[in-house]
């Protein structure tokens, strides 16, 4: 049968054909290195529209806040941000080493939040040099992009520097721009305000109500600064209640500082303001220090109680301001800023240096941690400050301590202030003040938040008449017709939805020689953010300035430098070993 077949279908033997290891080896390895970079290709091409970060540190202080990837999600054009950087200071100044990466870094971590609405580009303007010349800086200036200068160290010498560090955005017909970059600590509250201040509509507007026009902004003001400070990141103007005009409905958080004898109507249209679910906050004071005299012995303390005629409204809403002094004898609030008084003996005048503690510094850990506008922030100064505490509610509001002085703290009542004797005390021996009042200290509330439902302290009573103005003496005023008589406004009885007020038992906290305290003006722009768009940019603030330095003594510094560059190499070595020796066992 065999024989028969054509020759097609015989068998014909096939030559076996045998591959080698080293051959399949070789072609196995040619697999795995192409699937690996085509691996790596699509990581990348997905890590263009996708970023994650691995943060472990306790305020996650290196990733982006919510409020900044809504900020970038928002966007509706293009943003363009250009970052200056001088690379001609880096080589010989070691703390700027990093700053262009890290930078950098943080804004491709802003740009993978945009939805491919932001692009940016690193540019040193000036080529590697590090000289910056006239033409340079003149055309830098005329775009507001200015240089920054620093004091560092080479070969143990101090000297000086010049360079660039900074971020110009340009936003449809806006441009922003943030100079003296020198870390990345205020980067993302910077840089996400300035998007911020060119995307929204309308900035926050900030009131400024004064009873008095000596102390609010005018020349002689104590009140200047705080309006200095908020104009960075809002709308700032003085706020008249004169002629029964009721608060504007443009005001977003009013400030009432310094309140003293505030008119019966001014009264009813901040209750009236906050009932319509306006922010208000009441930086209160139990004496006003301007009324310390010179007196023929030398400086003679003369306490008058600074009536607010807003006690039975606050007390309505459920926080009530006692008239006292605070003071605090820890170390946060004594010593630090000692006070320069002067005493005399007879004829003889001595200046000395005492110890204030009715100057406080306050510590975090007396702060409200529930509340990250606030909870972070350290050392706000406060200063003859009183105390607040919870008082009967009209409505269904709750108090909560924002701001506590230490447990070493204790209170004088105003009418103990008539004498200058508690001052004396107090500033002389503290210690023995302290043993006196009370021998453990108490805490006291500085700052309160009021929140929940509120009922107006009107919501009973008659519609105050607008107070008459005065003609002024000595001069002949025409005569006017008489106006006819106004309808009297309606009474809103109640908050139509929760709504927060903040009462501060100091309004020094706010005035010109205080408030450029760092954390007074962090606590400051932070109460505005709060008040007016709940957490929002107060969450980044949060996270500002926590230095966390390693404390080590001098002596040992050098064994923590040998332990940081020698043992990483002993510990690779180790590892390589332990696999050897783990390998050789297998075998």
């Amino acid at each position: 049968m065999r024989e028969g077949l054509p020759a097609l279908f015989t068998s014909v033997p096939m030559k076996q054909q045998s591959v080698s290891p080293a051959s399949l080896a070789r072609l196995s390895a040619l697999i795995a290195g192409v699937l690996l970079c085509a691996i790596v290709v699509m990581l990348n091409l997905v890590g263009m529209n996708a970023y994650g970060r691995l943060d472990l540190t306790q305020d996650r202080v290196f990733t982006l806040s919510d409020v900044s990837k809504k900020t970038m999600g928002g966007l509706k054009d293009v943003l363009q941000v250009k970052y200056y950087i001088s690379r001609g200071i880096l080589p010989p100044v070691s703390e700027y080493e990093v700053l262009e990466q890290e930078v950098a870094d943080r804004l491709a971590e802003y740009q993978a939040f945009s939805s491919g609405k932001m692009r940016f580009e690193v540019i040193d303007p000036l080529d590697g040099r590090r000289d910056i010349s006239r033409e340079v800086r003149d055309r830098l200036e005329v775009e507001g992009v200015l240089a920054s200068s620093d004091m560092v160290k080479k070969a143990d010498q101090p000297f000086p520097i010049e360079f660039y560090s900074a971020v110009k955005l340009y936003y449809a017909d806006k441009t922003e721009v943030i100079n003296d970059i020198r870390n990345v600590t205020n980067f993302e509250y910077d840089f996400t305000r300035a998007v911020r201040r060119m995307t929204l509509t309308k900035l926050p507007t900030v009131g400024l109500y004064f009873t008095s026009p000596q102390a609010g902004l005018q020349q002689g003001g104590n009140y200047a600064g705080v309006s200095e400070l908020l104009r960075k990141d809002c709308l700032v103007r003085t706020v008249d209640l004169g002629k029964d005009t009721p608060v504007p409905g443009d005001i977003d958080v009013l400030f009432v500082v310094a309140p003293e004898a505030v008119p019966d109507r001014h009264k009813y249209e901040i209750d009236q303001f906050i009932m319509r679910g306006g922010k208000v906050a009441f930086f209160l004071d139990c004496f006003n220090p301007a009324h310390m005299q010179q007196g023929a012995w030398g400086q003679q303390a003369v306490f008058m109680r600074v009536e607010s005629n807003l006690d039975d409204m606050l007390a309505s809403y459920g926080i009530r301001a006692v008239p006292s002094v605070i003071f605090d004898i820890d170390k946060c609030g004594v010593g630090r800023r000692p006070k320069r008084v002067a005493t005399r003996i007879g004829f003889v005048e001595k200046m000395e240096i005492v110890r204030y503690p009715a100057l406080i510094r306050t510590r975090k850990q007396n702060y409200e941690k529930g509340l990250s506008f606030i909870n972070q922030l350290d050392d706000i100064a406060v200063r003859h400050a009183m105390y607040l505490e919870a008082a009967q509610s009209a409505g269904a509001a709750t108090v909560t301590p924002l701001v506590r002085s230490s447990n070493r703290s204790w209170v004088i009542l105003f009418e103990a202030l008539i004498t200058e004797k508690p001052f004396e005390d107090s500033m002389e021996n503290p210690e023995k003040c302290i043993d006196e009042n009370n021998s453990k200290g108490s805490q006291f509330m500085l700052a309160g938040l009021v929140e929940g439902k509120l009922r107006s302290f009107y919501a009973d009573k008659d519609v105050p008449e607008p107070a008459k103005e005065e003609p002024p003496q000595g001069m002949e005023q025409p005569q006017k017709p008489p106006e006819p008589p106004r309808p009297k406004p309606e009474t809103v009885k109640e908050t139509a939805q929760s709504n927060r007020i903040v009462v501060i038992g100091d309004s020094d906290c706010i005035s010109d020689d205080i408030v450029f305290h760092p954390p007074n003006a962090q606590f400051c722009a932070n109460l505005v953010d709060w008040l007016s768009s709940g957490e929002d940019l107060s969450k980044i603030r949060s996270k500002l300035g926590r230095s966390r330095p390693l404390s080590v003594r001098p002596e040992m510094k050098i064994w923590w430098q040998l332990g940081m560059v020698g043992l990483m190499p002993f510990v690779i070595v180790a590892i390589g070993v332990g696999r050897s020796i783990m390998r050789r066992g297998g075998k």
